[in-house]
């Protein structure tokens, strides 16, 4: 969690100074695009909770435990997805700076 928040902040200052110029990124914010999803996991349970319920017995889980688990899934995909983000724009920064 501290690696991501540094990577955000690294991307957030790095963002100001180069957009100044020309926009680099038209996606939203990491932090947006896990609450979208989240959203979307809770959506979906709303929308359907018998299909959660039978699928958290089957599992053994309490329908709790099982939406909370599949949000830690899509926590650590978006993290995976952002931490993949940082390393791109590293790359990116190092070829802007031996230009």
């Amino acid at each position: 969690e501290i690696k991501t928040k540094q990577d955000r902040e690294i991307t957030e200052e790095w963002a100001l100074v180069t957009e100044e110029k020309e926009p680099v990124f038209d996606a939203p914010p990491f932090t947006d695009i896990s609450e979208e999803r989240l959203q979307w996991v809770l959506d979906m349970t709303d929308k359907n909770p018998q299909v959660w319920g039978r699928s958290a017995e089957q599992q053994g889980k309490s329908t709790a435990d099982a939406i909370r688990d599949d949000a830690e899934e899509i926590i650590e995909a978006a993290s995976d997805a952002f931490q993949k983000s940082s390393a791109a724009l590293a790359r990116e920064l190092e070829d802007v700076a031996f230009r």
